[in-house]
């Protein structure tokens, strides 16, 4: 490893290092402060990875999943509807928390801003009031759709707004797999006997770390082999897996490999093509070649271990050139990534 990736990773561990304390010093303070005038968590709930909560908050909205998505701001709205938004996929944590009294919307969010940006957090857009933020902004970042239904005070958060703050912002890591904040603080002015006292201010933190997909949950069985490839003449095959720039299949594909021989054990007149598809990171020659190998190691797979005649499959690879989603987004790719089985 060179000496430029292990300082890229040097410095984001004494920043990601950074923020955590600063959250379990902040988490504690934030706990006692909370506790004192009679305020708690949700049950289940806790504070974000890399972003701690302001001090004597607490959590009144919480969602964590360990795939999902995030649809960041990059434009201001109009009468809710964004112009500029970037999707990310990867592990995502959704806090609606509700502020301590007696501290601004102003002061919440340039607290949260200055600590991003001391982790290396790098901003993507940021906007404020009305004027910046455009009309009905509250809920183009917290739509219907998005809403945490668990009380009143947290379904109807953000209802009606004033003095709103919002930036969503990315942070690189040496893994190349970054995160992402969207961040949104505003004073809300919905009384209607859900808060004790209007004005009351808000924050929505929301986190996405990008990483692979869990895979290996998913096969296409004998039957859907044989309806996709009458009805279609071809069909992908995501149960098949390989590591990154490899062409050795992963213990995972083994169930999807006995439902491709239970096929063609039950259609012994029928032969296939086992067509190896790439996304487009890399030269096209070397992706060319990388599908190819993938093909015939599924072949070698089918013929070796379970027993299919040679002469009835065949192995080729077209690389990236027939995509079945834009390259530009990770769940793109990986749609990308697949074998085909193709009938001759």
């Amino acid at each position: 490893m060179n000496k430029h990736v292990n300082r890229r990773r040097a410095l984001f561990g004494a920043a990601a290092a950074a923020l955590l304390v600063s959250a379990a010093m902040a988490l504690m303070a934030s706990a006692a402060l909370a506790a004192a005038n009679g305020h708690h968590d949700i049950k289940g709930s806790r504070d974000a990875p890399l972003v701690s909560r302001y001090a004597g908050s607490w959590i009144i909205g919480y969602r964590h999943l360990h795939y999902g998505a995030l649809r960041l701001p990059l434009s201001k709205s109009k009468h809710a509807a964004l112009d500029k938004t970037q999707r990310e996929e990867g592990e995502l944590t959704r806090i609606l928390y509700v502020n301590p009294p007696e501290r601004s919307a102003l002061e919440v969010f340039r607290n949260y801003q200055q600590a991003l940006a001391n982790a290396g957090f790098r901003t993507l857009f940021e906007c404020e009031g009305r004027s910046g933020c455009g009309t009905l902004f509250q809920q183009a970042i917290y739509p219907i759709s998005q809403e945490f239904t668990r009380s009143q005070q947290a379904q109807f958060a953000l209802s009606g707004v004033e003095d709103q703050y919002f930036l969503s912002a990315r942070l690189s890591t040496a893994t190349g797999r970054p995160a992402f904040v969207s961040l949104y603080v505003a004073t809300d002015k919905n009384e209607a006997g859900v808060y004790q006292g209007a004005n009351r201010v808000m924050t929505l933190l929301q986190v996405v770390r990008v990483r692979a997909m869990q895979t290996g949950q998913v096969k296409v069985d004998a039957a859907a082999l044989a309806r996709g490839l009458a009805r279609n003449g071809h069909i992908a095959l995501y149960g098949v897996y390989f590591n990154t720039d490899r062409a050795r299949l992963k213990p995972a594909s083994r169930a999807q490999l006995a439902e491709m021989a239970t096929f063609l054990k039950a259609n012994p007149r029928a032969k296939v093509y086992v067509v190896g598809h790439t996304d487009d990171r890399g030269t096209l020659a070397h992706n060319l070649d990388l599908s190819r190998r993938r093909a015939a190691a599924v072949v070698a797979a089918l013929v070796g271990r379970l027993h299919i005649a040679a002469d009835r499959l065949s192995a080729e690879g077209v690389g990236p050139l027939a995509p079945v989603a834009a390259n530009a987004s990770a769940a793109g790719r990986a749609r990308n990534r697949r074998v085909e089985w193709v009938t001759r």
